[in-house]
């Protein structure tokens, strides 16, 4: 199934405009940069990148539920592909993220309030240094892909 998702996504960037930054693929190439398992921590780095519980339509919205449907449903959903000029957007929204204001936009009442998967984030003890650090993780993985002109796959499994 992976082998589909990833010949799907290859055929949507065949599509998409080329990219002029350096040392970037050619169109349609899917190059592996890194590899990020958010695990279950998911919906929590969500709400610290953008503040909400579902995409909301900024650039930091689409981080990590963003991106066009790929291939089949791989049980939370198909697969999502953010092409190079979205990375590099969602990479310039995160580049003001630090640790600081990570750890400032922790809310667990408001998060708990909001339904966030897989709960618990009402005791900061639970979560709140693993959000902290997958959230800068997903920033830096942005920011890497960004750089080298590079789109990314994202899925939930």
């Amino acid at each position: 199934m992976r082998s589909q998702v990833r010949a799907q996504a290859e055929g949507l960037l065949r599509t998409a405009a080329p990219t002029s930054a350096p040392g970037a693929a050619a169109a349609g190439a899917l190059v592996a940069i890194a590899r990020l398992d958010l695990g279950k921590a998911w919906h929590g780095v969500h709400w610290l990148v953008c503040g909400a519980p579902e995409p909301d339509g900024s650039a930091a919205g689409g981080a990590v539920l963003g991106g066009v449907e790929v291939g089949q449903d791989l049980g939370y959903g198909a697969a999502r592909l953010l092409d190079p000029a979205a990375v590099a957007r969602i990479a310039t929204a995160l580049s003001v993220l630090d640790e600081a204001t990570l750890q400032a936009r922790y809310d667990g009442a408001a998060m708990a309030g909001a339904g966030l998967y897989p709960g618990g984030f009402d005791d900061p003890s639970n979560w709140r240094e693993e959000l902290v650090s997958h959230a800068l993780a997903v920033r830096d993985l942005y920011a890497k892909a960004a750089s080298n002109g590079q789109a990314v796959l994202a899925y939930l499994t």
